[in-house]
């Protein structure tokens, strides 16, 4: 599967599970609803294995953003257990298909 294929899958099964629109995702709008679900992509894309610069593309974010995303995500998921159930559940997901 190409890089692009699995970014897609991934952004949908976050969409999916958040219950947000992609667009909403890899929009800069600053709502909890809504970065709690760009910091499950960022965490999953670096899951998967993709560079910090390939997400910072994919998100039109800065390299340093990514970083800081990925190194906030256990802490938001202490602070916020919804986010450690979705994440579960989205692995699943992906392993499934």
């Amino acid at each position: 599967m190409r890089k692009s294929e699995l970014f897609t899958r991934i952004l949908t099964a976050v969409a999916e599970e958040t219950e947000l629109s992609t667009l909403e995702i890899l929009s800069h709008r600053k709502t909890l609803e809504i970065v709690n679900a760009r910091y499950l992509l960022v965490y999953l894309l670096f899951c998967y294995r993709f560079y910090r610069s390939e997400i910072a593309r994919n998100l039109n974010i800065t390299p340093q953003a990514v970083g800081r995303i990925f190194s906030g995500f256990d802490g938001r998921c202490k602070q916020n257990r919804f986010l450690e159930l979705s994440l579960n559940r989205i692995r699943t997901e992906l392993e499934r298909n």
